[in-house]
């Protein structure tokens, strides 16, 4: 569960906003959804379930204009607002790397089954060969 806490400094007219335990989110996320068991031990090896940690806090800081009037809760929704993005774009970079790693499995999965499939062919053009040549022998 994210710790938020706010740092008003209203002679400055700053809000900060900094929320705090979010290092475990993005597996958090993995976690609750199908197959993760499978999904961990299949494409992630101790060094990439690394990759998947998030930093453990992210800042969001408010400043208020000098033309503006202050309003520490408006500030307070805006710091907020800014830290939440800065873990929302770590969670989607955790996202993507999740998916660049599902696409080279996908790819070297194809190319196994093409390679595989390429040596059935030659096999079996090996046999029709055979075959023929069995067959024209026979004449």
């Amino acid at each position: 569960m994210d710790k938020i806490q706010y740092y008003v400094n209203k002679d400055a007219r700053t809000v900060v906003c900094v929320i705090n335990s979010t290092e475990k989110s993005f597996l958090n996320y993995l976690a609750n959804r199908p197959m993760n068991e499978f999904f961990y031990s299949t494409f992630f090896s101790h060094d990439k379930r690394m990759k998947l940690f998030m930093p453990k806090t992210f800042k969001g800081v408010a400043k208020c204009n000098p033309n503006d009037e202050w309003n520490e809760e408006i500030g307070k929704l805006i710091a907020y607002d800014k830290a939440r993005m800065k873990e929302n774009a770590s969670f989607f970079k955790r996202a993507q790397f999740v998916l660049d790693e599902l696409n080279k499995f996908g790819d070297m999965f194809y190319e196994q089954v093409n390679a595989y499939g390429a040596r059935l062919e030659r096999a079996h053009d090996a046999r029709t060969a055979t075959i023929t040549k069995a067959v024209g022998t026979e004449k």
